[in-house]
């Protein structure tokens, strides 16, 4: 914080958009995020507090950050990388307009072989850093836990009924 004005950040899911928000706003930080499980009421009110400043980091999905016209964020993250190069291009895109400097930041795994696609398709290969303490891989949030099926009374492979 202090550094930049308007923080967007993308990941791939809705619960991931969401466990993102809750955890930085647990923080401390400023935050809020928009994906299509929200109302359109939630997701204008969330727009509007990062168009003002009052909302300092706005976490979304692709699809809905597509109608997304916000000036001046100075930092994009990309939380999870997009399978297509395009959609990279595309979020990335949000920063830096008008003439303006800007920053990207996008977090992977060692094994992501999705870059490489990125890469070719911009023509150029991304600057790396390594954070040796960072732990990217992926865990289940509570949400995704709590969606998960009841293994214990679902029938096993050998219990198949015909």
């Amino acid at each position: 914080e202090g550094e930049y004005q308007r923080i967007l950040v993308f990941a791939k899911t809705k619960i991931k958009v969401s466990d993102v928000s809750d955890h930085l706003a647990a923080q401390g930080m400023a935050a809020d995020c928009i994906h299509g499980n929200k109302t359109q009421f939630q997701r204008q009110k969330a727009l509007d507090n990062f168009h003002s400043g009052k909302t300092l980091v706005l976490v979304a999905t692709d699809v809905v950050a597509r109608g997304i016209d916000v000036p001046h964020i100075d930092l994009v993250v990309n939380y999870d990388l997009p399978a297509v190069p395009e959609d990279y291009v595309h979020r990335i895109g949000r920063t830096g307009r008008a003439g303006r400097e800007g920053e990207a930041i996008s977090f992977m795994s060692t094994q992501f072989y999705e870059l490489s696609r990125i890469e070719k398709f911009v023509g150029f290969r991304l600057e790396k850093e390594d954070l040796p303490d960072f732990d990217y891989m992926p865990r289940m949030s509570e949400r995704q836990e709590e969606d998960l099926p009841d293994f214990d009374y679902m029938p096993r492979m050998s219990e198949r009924y015909v």
